[in-house]
């Protein structure tokens, strides 16, 4: 299962929030909004519960699944990069090895970004990290 099955309408649509999410501290900021958002309570990538051991939520982190620094460089608009729909839950662990994923590693870049479009590219991506 992919985590963007929880999300409202499957991950499918932006939620527009980008603008109301709180990074000021992961842990009591963004990830409950993530984790209240999509339904998510494990690490995307490797499954770790993350809300069920005060452990395991000190290791929670934020993931962007299309990297900022890569969807910039591919042209990705800023809000798809910073949308929730973007964004996973993930264990420090997890989400420090993903963070290796480069422009060279992406999927071909669509001649035009649109919500499908966008969707079908983290759809890729993700299915890529989680591979590794």
């Amino acid at each position: 299962m992919e985590p963007f099955d929880s999300f409202p309408g499957g991950g499918r649509n932006p939620f527009g929030d980008s603008d109301k999410l709180n990074w000021t501290n992961s842990r009591h900021g963004v990830a409950l909004q993530v984790r209240n958002t999509t339904s998510q309570s494990a690490c995307a990538y490797c499954g770790l519960k993350l809300d069920d051991a005060y452990e395991h939520w000190l290791l929670v982190q934020v993931d962007h699944v299309v990297p900022v620094n890569v969807g910039k460089a591919l042209e990705v608009p800023l809000s798809y990069l910073w949308d929730s729909m973007n964004l996973v839950l993930a264990c420090s662990g997890c989400n420090g090895y993903g963070n290796r994923f480069g422009v060279t590693d992406s999927p071909t870049k669509p001649h035009m970004w649109t919500d499908e479009t966008f969707v079908s590219f983290r759809d890729e991506v993700f299915r890529r990290r989680f591979d590794r």
